[in-house]
């Protein structure tokens, strides 16, 4: 799921069992606005806050669809499974899996991002959420935290830890 058409020229067009949905996900589907920041990996449903070094300035405003992730979920069959699930939603994470619903209990394992820096403005239910939040929301759905690890590509960079990630089993 990725709402920024560029990185979808980068992907394989063939031979992998690759389904791609050019969408936001979010609490409220519809159309929201996404912003494309200078720093392509800043890019956020959220403002930037740029006051935060991780932050970049918004150049665009693009109109996206979004759909929930109980919407993508409830799409793939019951008899196939879901080992994995993966989020990175630059600072919507949690919201991203609250949209789950009950299809989350589907999922075997859930690896998710934590921002700890205020790199986008907050607002609403879900919005760079604290590391309690995410535990007492995946915990509530079955999942107990496995793991929480800094990011190995990031930890050779930033001398700070800007975010970590965390893993969470199914019980």
């Amino acid at each position: 799921i990725e709402p920024m058409r560029e990185p979808w020229a980068l992907w394989p067009d063939g031979g992998l069992r690759l389904i791609g949905v050019p969408a936001a996900i979010t609490l409220d589907p519809g159309t929201l606005e996404f912003r494309i920041n200078s720093k392509d990996v800043t890019s956020s449903l959220l403002e930037s806050n740029l006051d935060s070094l991780l932050s970049s300035e918004t150049v665009e405003l693009r109109p996206v669809p979004a759909v929930t992730l109980e919407d993508v979920l409830s799409r793939i069959p019951a008899r196939i499974k879901i080992p994995l699930l993966k989020t990175d939603t630059q600072g919507t994470d949690l919201a991203v899996l609250m949209s789950a619903g009950s299809q989350l209990r589907r999922v075997d394992k859930v690896h998710t991002e934590m921002i700890f820096d205020k790199a986008y403005e907050t607002k609403g239910p879900g919005p760079m959420s604290s590391e309690q939040e995410f535990d007492d929301y995946m915990k509530s759905m079955g999942f107990v935290r496995e793991s929480k690890e800094i990011d190995p590509v990031y930890r050779k960079w930033f001398a700070t830890v800007y975010y970590i990630c965390l893993l969470y089993t199914s019980d």
